[in-house]
Protein backbone atom coordinates (compact mmCIF):
# COMPACT_ATOMS: atom_id res chain seq x y z
CA UNK A 1 0.00 0.00 0.00
CA UNK A 2 1.52 3.80 -0.87
CA UNK A 3 1.43 5.96 1.47
CA UNK A 4 -1.03 8.31 -0.05
CA UNK A 5 -3.52 5.64 0.67
CA UNK A 6 -2.86 5.03 4.61
CA UNK A 7 -4.71 6.80 6.93
CA UNK A 8 -3.65 10.31 8.37
CA UNK A 9 -3.22 8.98 11.90
CA UNK A 10 -0.87 6.44 10.33
CA UNK A 11 1.35 9.00 8.41
CA UNK A 12 2.15 11.11 11.43
CA UNK A 13 2.92 8.47 13.81
CA UNK A 14 5.86 7.88 11.42
CA UNK A 15 7.08 11.15 11.24
CA UNK A 16 10.20 11.29 13.27
CA UNK A 17 9.72 15.13 14.57
CA UNK A 18 11.15 16.36 17.95
CA UNK A 19 8.67 16.52 20.52
CA UNK A 20 7.69 19.91 21.22
CA UNK A 21 6.27 19.79 24.99
CA UNK A 22 3.73 18.12 26.61
CA UNK A 23 0.04 18.74 27.30
CA UNK A 24 -0.36 21.03 30.20
CA UNK A 25 -2.86 22.52 32.60
CA UNK A 26 -5.41 24.63 31.71
CA UNK A 27 -6.24 22.88 28.41
CA UNK A 28 -10.00 23.23 27.04
CA UNK A 29 -11.45 21.69 24.41
CA UNK A 30 -10.27 24.67 22.31
CA UNK A 31 -6.91 25.64 23.96
CA UNK A 32 -4.50 23.36 24.63
CA UNK A 33 -1.26 24.41 27.04
CA UNK A 34 2.05 23.15 26.71
CA UNK A 35 5.10 23.12 28.32
CA UNK A 36 7.65 23.37 26.26
CA UNK A 37 10.94 20.86 26.25
CA UNK A 38 14.05 21.79 27.27
CA UNK A 39 15.38 20.78 24.45
CA UNK A 40 12.89 22.15 22.38
CA UNK A 41 12.96 25.96 23.65
CA UNK A 42 15.35 27.50 21.45
CA UNK A 43 13.36 26.21 18.71
CA UNK A 44 10.53 28.82 16.85
CA UNK A 45 7.07 27.56 18.22
CA UNK A 46 4.75 30.54 16.93
CA UNK A 47 2.94 30.12 14.24
CA UNK A 48 4.08 26.24 13.46
CA UNK A 49 1.74 23.75 13.18
CA UNK A 50 1.71 20.81 15.69
CA UNK A 51 -0.65 17.82 16.67
CA UNK A 52 -1.36 15.67 19.46
CA UNK A 53 -2.08 12.25 19.45
CA UNK A 54 -4.89 10.17 22.05
CA UNK A 55 -6.81 7.42 22.57
CA UNK A 56 -10.11 7.76 23.75
CA UNK A 57 -12.52 5.14 24.53
CA UNK A 58 -10.01 2.99 22.35
CA UNK A 59 -10.58 5.38 19.52
CA UNK A 60 -7.23 7.05 17.92
CA UNK A 61 -7.83 10.86 17.60
CA UNK A 62 -5.61 13.64 16.28
CA UNK A 63 -5.95 16.98 17.28
CA UNK A 64 -4.54 19.47 14.88
CA UNK A 65 -3.44 23.28 15.42
CA UNK A 66 -0.99 26.42 15.35
CA UNK A 67 0.41 27.96 18.28
CA UNK A 68 -0.94 31.10 18.11
CA UNK A 69 0.48 32.72 21.54
CA UNK A 70 3.65 32.01 23.58
CA UNK A 71 3.84 33.25 27.38
CA UNK A 72 6.45 32.97 29.32
CA UNK A 73 6.35 32.57 32.99
CA UNK A 74 9.16 32.28 35.80
CA UNK A 75 7.54 31.79 39.09
CA UNK A 76 10.34 33.72 41.26
CA UNK A 77 9.62 36.54 39.14
CA UNK A 78 5.77 36.01 40.32
CA UNK A 79 6.64 35.64 44.24
CA UNK A 80 5.79 38.76 46.00
CA UNK A 81 8.47 38.32 47.85
CA UNK A 82 10.97 37.65 45.43
CA UNK A 83 10.21 40.75 43.22
CA UNK A 84 12.20 43.29 46.11
CA UNK A 85 14.88 41.29 45.28
CA UNK A 86 14.92 40.71 41.38
CA UNK A 87 15.01 44.60 40.81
Amino acid sequence: MSQTNQPLYDLISKIDAATLGVVSSPSTTLEIALDIRKASESRRALGQMVFAQLEEDGRKILSLGQIVEVETKNRWHEDPSFKGVIK
